[in-house]
């Protein structure tokens, strides 16, 4: 039998990654792709743009699912490689995401959210992890995940800021949540209820610059019924609170697998691509051949 490290199915695979062409420039990727025959959730992933490896982050893998993959899009580039193994690989360099809206659920046993420290324990321990996902915006009314019962979840995004500025946000929630804005603090509400307690609970100010700022929702949900949640703000010159829309958060550019091929591990090995774009063929050879 060949060694582990001779067999293809035992070494990484390279995936291609090419934009969408309706994709907008971001400096956060996304693709999704398949283990290539290993279990999705023991795989390693690192991105490359030609030679030079960049920060990426799994944003999700589970046994008999795919993985989704996030990367530092930032140089533009149209297309990366991704390589994909169960395999330790080049862990590459440190990098958050700094766009769109992730939004994380874990299944609900006890706890309490009766202040931040406290949720941030939950979030950070509550088992299983039923899903992390990347929403258009902070306004749902299912959990994505798993059923919409006995969950807490948090939603990080990023935002742009469109001018200097007071900005007021409130949250909308039938049970307890916090919404943080460059980690203040907007509005906590420490108990739930029902359909009758989805209007704007309090608000908070805030001065921001123009540019990329981080907003934090996280909420629980008791038991099963009805589930709403969502952020709102009044920036400057607005009379009224409105949802914070999915065009007012940082794009991020999805990306396409186009080519796959076991990484060879022998040194020095190139990759290279060919496409046909015309051939020839001997009607009297193929009738000779036939004919044997």
């Amino acid at each position: 039998m060949p060694s582990r490290a001779a067999d293809p199915r035992f070494v990484p695979h390279r995936i291609k990654l090419e934009r969408a062409k309706d994709a907008p420039r971001s400096p956060v990727g996304v693709a999704a792709v398949w283990g290539c025959g290993f279990d999705a959730a023991k795989c390693n992933v690192s991105v490359y743009s030609g030679a030079t490896q960049v920060g990426s982050r799994v944003l999700w893998a589970a046994t008999g699912e795919g993985i989704r993959v996030l990367f530092d899009a930032s140089n533009g580039a149209s297309v990366y490689y991704l390589f994909v193994g169960d395999m330790p690989l080049p862990a590459g360099p440190k990098w958050e995401p700094q766009a769109g809206v992730i939004f994380e659920s874990r299944r609900f046993t006890r706890g309490s959210f009766d202040s931040w420290e406290d949720a941030v324990s939950l979030l950070q321990t509550a088992q299983p992890v039923l899903g992390r996902s990347l929403a258009g915006s902070i306004f749902h009314g299912i959990n994505p995940h798993d059923a919409t019962a006995n969950f807490v979840g948090r939603f990080t995004g990023f935002f742009l800021a469109p001018q200097l500025g007071t900005y007021e946000f409130t949250s909308m929630s039938t049970g307890p949540c916090f919404l943080r804005v460059d980690g203040r603090t907007m509005t906590h509400r420490p108990k739930g209820g029902g359909l009758n307690n989805t209007h704007p609970q309090g608000a908070g100010k805030i001065d921001l610059l123009p540019g990329v700022h981080q907003i934090d929702f996280s909420c629980i949900h008791f038991g099963e019924g009805t589930w709403y949640a969502a952020a709102a703000w009044k920036p400057p010159g607005s009379k009224w609170h409105h949802i914070i829309a999915p065009t007012n958060f940082v794009p991020v550019a999805r990306f396409a697998a186009t080519d796959f091929a076991p990484a060879q591990p022998e040194p020095g090995r190139l990759y290279f691509e060919s496409r046909n774009v015309d051939h020839s063929r001997s009607e009297e050879h193929t009738s000779e051949l036939q004919s044997r």
